[in-house]
């Protein structure tokens, strides 16, 4: 088609769907692990109390940043907060990267679209909140086994793969690979969202009970 591809041979392509399962495997069990949600829910609050923050743009700056002067970087961009807004952000700053007191989550709903995740629940459940004025960040995750797709018969394919493989005179030939991939017509999405709150300011116990109690009234 006048394009570069990348291929795998024939013989590879149950060890490439091996490892797309093994990719989302590590998605769902690693990546998307309550408590690393947990601490990105903390960076997302950090971010959030900035308000303007950006990573240095040249390489060697970059570079230069670990997750032990980021926190410098952090505070040194938080010239118009007031004092005990700075004091409260350096707290959770060293709760996230150096105490690792990291915060709890109160609410997960888990669902195969993203309507499954934006639920009325989870609208209840932050209204909740809100109204006891508890501090929590909602986070969202997605995990896709593959984002290859079917095509139709004599449909130009869209994906950027190829496989080789022989045709029936032994020739090897260029496929788009979603005509031989198994995983493409088992496909599995995942959408979790989850709601954390600052267990050092707030009765983690009490709030789950509070929500527990909210949710329960309804069924």
């Amino acid at each position: 088609d006048g394009d570069y591809h990348i291929a795998i041979g024939y013989s590879g392509l149950a060890a490439f769907e091996d490892y797309l399962r093994a990719r989302h495997s590590m998605y769902l069990q690693l990546y998307f692990h309550k408590t690393a949600v947990a601490a990105e829910a903390m960076m997302q609050r950090i971010l959030r109390q900035i308000g303007d923050f950006s990573l240095p743009a040249m390489i060697r700056e970059y570079a230069k940043l670990d997750e032990f002067n980021i926190s410098q970087a952090f505070l040194a961009a938080t010239s118009l907060l007031s004092q005990a807004e700075v004091n409260d952000l350096s707290t959770l700053i060293s709760d996230l990267l150096f105490d690792r007191k990291l915060w709890k989550r109160v609410f997960e709903v888990t669902g195969p679209s993203l309507a499954d995740v934006d639920c009325q629940s989870l609208l209840e459940v932050r209204e909740l909140l809100d109204q006891h004025s508890i501090v929590y960040e909602k986070i969202s995750s997605s995990g896709f086994l593959t984002r290859f797709r079917p095509r139709e018969a004599h449909q130009k394919s869209l994906n950027s793969l190829r496989l080789i493989k022989k045709d029936e005179r032994q020739i090897p030939r260029v496929w788009p690979i979603e005509d031989f991939l198994q995983v493409i017509h088992a496909n599995e999405t995942t959408f979790i969202t989850r709601i954390y709150i600052d267990s050092r300011s707030s009765d983690y116990g009490g709030v789950t009970e509070l929500i527990q109690d909210k949710l329960l009234s309804h069924t």
